[in-house]
């Protein structure tokens, strides 16, 4: 009975013993796995800190875009603005903006092109 006990005994040491690595395994296992997850989660808080910088340069840019565009409008409405009435004010027309304007005043059905009736329609 004593060497049935003694048995039975090391039988569940060895059990025992085995159970124990599995967990001291298991164990290491899962500090790696913790270890690899906050090597991602930092790699993942830069992506979006640098993702943040770049949206935030893209707003930036686009706002000086857009800015540029107003501006840009803005001196090329004053530039025709100028040149039109600069042009209307002449007496006598540039030969081709004449040429141009009697073009234009017969297509469109006038049967006697002149500078005053071209000023009337530029208007």
């Amino acid at each position: 009975m004593s060497d049935l006990v003694s048995k039975l005994t090391k039988e569940q040491t060895t059990l025992l013993n085995e159970c124990k690595r599995g967990i001291e395994t298991s164990k290491l296992s899962l500090w790696q796995l913790k270890a690899e997850l906050n090597s991602l989660e930092t790699q993942l808080n830069r992506q979006d800190a640098k993702l943040r910088e770049a949206e935030s340069n893209y707003g930036i840019c686009i706002a000086t875009q857009r800015k540029s565009m107003k501006d840009l409008q803005s001196q090329a409405d004053q530039f025709q603005q100028f040149h039109a009435k600069a042009m209307l004010d002449i007496q006598t027309p540039w030969p081709m903006l004449h040429d141009l304007g009697i073009a234009v005043c017969i297509m469109l059905g006038y049967s006697d092109p002149s500078w005053a009736l071209m000023r009337v329609f530029l208007m």
